[in-house]
């Protein structure tokens, strides 16, 4: 038996539509994947791509690089590496809770 579920959601001005995250849980889908829509009989199917983006340690190691010269400012104007790694800290809780 195939599961099915449904929902309505509004287009915005611009075209866009929302995706509820449970959808595209569901569909094994995470923040940044590639989508693919495809018309099948006036209805749209959304699916996984198929290339998901890495999200392994050279994916962390490269945003670490990326905002390394954010850091040195901060550390220049007299932060720690702990007041920095708290504020880090504090706001990913902050970004999770939201989500929640």
């Amino acid at each position: 038996m195939i599961a099915t579920k449904s929902t309505i959601v509004q287009q915005s001005a611009d075209g866009r539509i929302f995706i509820p995250e449970e959808f595209l849980r569901a569909i094994g889908v995470q923040f940044g994947d590639p989508l693919r829509m495809t018309l099948v009989d006036g209805a749209i199917k959304v699916e996984p791509a198929g290339a998901v983006p890495d999200r392994g340690p050279n994916l962390y190691a490269k945003l670490y690089e990326a905002f390394a010269p954010v850091r040195d400012g901060i550390l220049a104007a007299g932060y720690t590496e702990e007041e920095i790694n708290a504020d880090i800290d504090a706001a990913i809780a902050a970004a999770r809770a939201a989500r929640d």
